[in-house]
């Protein structure tokens, strides 16, 4: 149907007829042929789809589809793109030439791969081609060394040519086609700054943390959860790390939060308190893999832990903390009681008082209360654990709460392994969401679900029935956000085994339409093919245009246009840019060319803009915002300023100097109104 559209609007003579103007935007694509899933490849980083082939910059031409008397050559050579999907007229005419074999193809090459292995797990027999002049390899076969994804540059604009269909969900095959299309020169468009990450010290401790905190800025990531277990304990060398790092953030506008993985506390922790160690169903040290847990429920233990926490929290200029996984081992149950939590000695009194026995002998099979042949005391032993992860959320939630009334803009965070799309997690590990985010009214927390691995077969089409499911029952869903475990995985069910390419811009692209915030675990695991296109991959508005001198937009959430020079907006002189990027608060805009520079710019912010403009101050100029941010927000200003004012006072919020010469602003939570004078000349 989408073909007879397309001739339909074309005419019957051929495209030959189209008049070819300026691209209209980066961001548009048609296709010839049935869509397949090549909307779900384009789209994930931001492109959007129209109907008829003279709006697009991007054609995508089908195996096997006939184009009659267009001219791709010309149409290419203007500056647009196309996309070649195995023989047809067209890829013939351009010259990628079929000889008439074909290759029979299970693992692909890509110098971009790094080491992660790239299988088809249904082999594929491909056309064998030959290719133009100047026409690059981007991936062959492992075997053969046949051509699978090819490109070449044709005046302003680029030929793709990919050798099979890229498979039922875009990422079956070549994961990294999207870059490919982008060395061609096929430039991106909307960016997003709004990415929240964890961090693992771990990985990173002999890496600059002034270097990290740009790249990570550049990658869109706006709140890093830092990995806190390794500093409970104080420490000089560690102790200034953490801070240099803490700092470096801030100068580049990006928070930092505590990221706690109680019950695990420190290693150290773990060695010096043997006494207050949890138990596992075997009765054993509870050591479960990176994890050493401890009994939380011990009043000694607990004290211990808490003093530890406050101690953290108290000395690093935290903007917040997550509170992880507060929850029970293991995901795999029964089927492993070295993973099964806890089975402390205070629990086990506890249990019994209620429920007239030793949780331990559920796991002897010797006894005459074996699970086994007492599955109501089993179900006891799993609802017990439901009650006791959410008497540990509320006792640690005051905790947490006492805390930020010491400290101004510190956020509360907790980020839990969901149990509504996979509800066996409720017995597994002693989840509740839905009983935990009853809580959120009182202790005002942001709520981040974590998918469980049993679900990540199900491919990023599982955020948009999560968020279904947790926006019946979250208080606030607009303080809620979804954490994506980018990490290797045992199957070969995906074409590599860590999510990269095109699967990992889908997984970023769907839970941001299905969540107002997406969380990264972590930021090591983004590959560094991905890295340039994850802005844009989270990036997301309902429309954009470019006709070659202005842009219109329309954002779902705060985003930014690439644009170069001075700008107005809605008419307006527009402060609110980098050299390089026009940055916009939700809702419609349109962007138009300025002639002269303002006085004083708003590089970058974190927090939720909702309204900024130029402003007359006395004899000189400035700027003036008002923004709404749920811990403190961040203002990067391409200059030193005058005068400061919050709310209508005068202020002297703390400034940090970039390298630049540029300035980074710490500004208080909440909302709030901002007059910024520009230095006296």
């Amino acid at each position: 149907m989408r073909m007879l559209k397309w001739f339909t609007q074309a005419g019957a003579l051929g495209f030959g007829l189209l008049i070819l103007g300026p691209p209209l935007t980066a961001a548009d694509f048609a296709i010839v042929g049935p869509d397949g899933a090549w909307p779900k490849i384009l789209s994930a980083v931001g492109n959007r789809q129209v109907a008829r082939v003279e709006d697009a910059t991007l054609v995508v031409i089908r195996a096997g589809q006939a184009t009659q008397s267009f001219d791709w050559v010309r149409f290419v050579e203007s500056g647009r793109f196309l996309i070649l999907e195995g023989v047809s007229p067209a890829a013939e005419g351009l010259g990628f030439r079929a000889s008439g074999q074909t290759a029979m193809v299970s693992r692909e090459l890509d110098s971009r791969a790094a080491g992660n292995m790239i299988i088809w797990e249904n082999p594929a027999a491909v056309p064998v081609v030959s290719l133009p002049a100047g026409a690059s390899v981007f991936v062959q076969d492992r075997w053969s060394n046949t051509a699978l994804l090819a490109g070449v540059r044709r005046g302003t604009g680029g030929i793709l040519w990919v050798a099979a269909d890229p498979g039922p969900n875009g990422y079956e095959r070549f994961p990294y086609l999207l870059q490919s299309l982008y060395s061609l020169g096929f430039q991106g468009s909307l960016k997003s700054r709004r990415i929240l990450s964890f961090y693992d010290y771990s990985y990173r401790s002999r890496t600059d943390p002034e270097y990290l905190a740009r790249r990570w800025r550049e990658q869109g990531i706006a709140s890093l959860h830092i990995s806190s277990w390794y500093f409970f304990e104080r420490d000089a060398s560690r102790d200034e790390y953490l801070t240099r790092l803490i700092q470096a953030c801030h100068r580049n506008g990006i928070l930092a939060h505590a990221w706690l993985e109680l019950p695990h506390v420190s290693e150290r922790f773990w060695d010096e308190n043997p006494g207050c160690r949890e138990k596992n169903a075997l009765l054993q040290d509870a050591a479960i893999y990176w994890r050493k847990n401890m009994n939380l429920v011990n009043p000694e233990c607990r004290a211990k832990v808490e003093r530890r926490v406050r101690d953290l929290l108290g000395r690093f200029d935290w903007d917040g903390v997550n509170l992880a996984e507060l929850y029970f081992e293991g995901p795999r149950g029964l089927d492993d009681l070295s993973e099964v939590t806890p089975l402390n000695d205070d629990m086990r009194r506890d249990f019994k008082t209620q429920y007239g026995f030793d949780p331990a002998a559920l796991f002897d099979p010797t006894s005459a209360s074996y699970y086994a042949s007492n599955p109501r005391g089993l179900q006891n032993f799993f609802q017990y654990r439901r009650d006791l992860q959410y008497r540990l959320h509320t006792e640690w939630l005051d905790v947490l709460a006492d805390v930020r009334s010491q400290k101004t803009g510190f956020a509360i965070t907790i980020c839990y392994l969901e149990d509504l799309l996979d509800p066996r997690m409720q017995d597994l590990i002693g989840a509740d969401a839905a009983r935990l985010l009853k809580l959120q009214p009182k202790y005002e927390f942001f709520f981040q679900i974590q998918d469980p691995s049993s679900l990540w077969g199900e491919g990023p089409s599982r955020y948009a029935r999560a968020a279904e499911l947790y926006r019946a029952v979250a208080p606030r869903f607009d303080m809620m956000s979804v954490d994506i475990n980018v990490v290797a995985r045992p199957s070969i069910s995906f074409p590599t085994l860590h999510q990269t390419g095109t699967e990992f811009f889908q997984l970023v692209n769907t839970s941001q339409q299905a969540f107002p915030e997406v969380m990264l675990y972590f930021e090591g695991s983004i590959l560094r093919p991905d890295a340039p296109l994850l802005e844009q991959a989270h990036a997301l508005a309902r429309e954009y245009r470019w006709d070659g001198a202005q842009a219109s937009v329309d954002f779902v959430y705060p985003g930014g246009v690439p644009w170069k020079g001075p700008a107005n907006v809605n008419g307006k002189p527009w402060p609110y840019q980098s050299d390089s990027v026009v940055w916009l608060p939700a809702g419609k805009f349109t962007i138009t060319p300025r002639d002269s520079k303002p006085p004083l710019r708003l590089t970058d912010f974190n927090g939720t803009i909702r309204g900024v403009e130029e402003v007359v101050i006395g004899d000189g100029s400035g700027i003036a915002f008002i923004y709404k941010a749920g811990s403190r927000a961040i203002a990067v200003l391409d200059q030193k300023p005058g005068a400061i004012w919050i709310d209508g006072k005068e202020a002297q919020p703390t400034q940090l100097a970039r390298r630049d010469g540029s300035v980074a602003l710490l500004l208080p939570a909440g909302e709030h109104w901002v007059t910024i004078a520009a230095p006296a000349k």
